[in-house]
């Protein structure tokens, strides 16, 4: 490992049994640290901020649609967190970006929502959905991203997907799920899918009798479209 520019590169003050490579002068741990815009720096910057955020870290996963395809949006969602990121994951710059969001579950109101690492704020509007339409990003360059992060009570005392969850579990023949949701399939944890419940009322009874013992993932789709995956063990 090339440390910094001192000799041995920081590795050893002693004779390594290889030969350090000669460009240990400019390319190393040291001078990562010391420039701005490094993939050092980017690295430790990204994972600050996901330490800071509870939503990037434990938050409901929400898609959000961006007017580019080559652009990858999403909303993470936290009790009242919610963390936009935008990634342009082409080789061009995208200009007047427009994001949309159906069903966030946000109360409705104008809210400005706070920029991270080096994004502006973004005034964005809720409507009565709980989601926004067409709000313009701006531009956001090639291989760019933009963070933003918005505080917002949610439009029901807390998050349906955080608190959905199966019982009993672990179970034997069938589980009921809590909440009702547009969408329930079983798979193995290899990603096989096993069971194709399809849309499936609160407390409504789910048979698994025909699966093996085991543990499975149990991914869902809420009634606001947000999707979410449980862990589920086959007695």
């Amino acid at each position: 490992m090339q440390w910094d520019s001192a000799t041995g590169a920081g590795f050893t003050t002693g004779n390594p049994w290889r030969t350090v490579n000669a460009d240990y002068t400019t390319k190393n741990v040291a001078t990562q640290q010391a420039t701005a815009g490094s993939l050092w720096n980017l690295y430790h910057d990204l994972i600050t901020l996901r330490n800071s955020e509870t939503a990037l870290r434990q938050g409901t996963y929400v898609p959000v649609t961006a007017s580019n395809e080559g652009v990858f949006a999403y909303l993470r969602q936290y009790n009242n967190e919610h963390v936009l990121v935008v990634i342009n994951m082409g080789n061009s710059t995208v200009n007047d970006l427009s994001l949309s969001l159906a069903n966030g579950g946000i109360t409705p109101g104008t809210y400005t929502m706070q920029g991270k690492l080096g994004t502006a704020n973004l005034d964005v509007t809720i409507g009565s959905d709980g989601g926004f339409t067409n709000v313009n990003a701006g531009t956001v360059v090639a291989k760019g991203y933009k963070v933003y992060k918005l505080t917002g009570t949610l439009a029901t005392p807390a998050n349906e997907l955080d608190a959905l969850s199966l019982y009993p579990n672990p179970a034997a023949t069938s589980f009921r799920i809590n909440r009702a949701v547009t969408q329930l399939d079983i798979y193995t944890l290899t990603g096989q899918l096993v069971k194709k419940a399809g849309r499936v009322a609160q407390n409504e009874t789910v048979d698994i009798s025909g699966l093996q013992r085991g543990v499975y993932l149990v991914k869902v789709t809420d009634v606001m479209g947000r999707k979410s995956t449980i862990k589920l063990l086959k007695e």
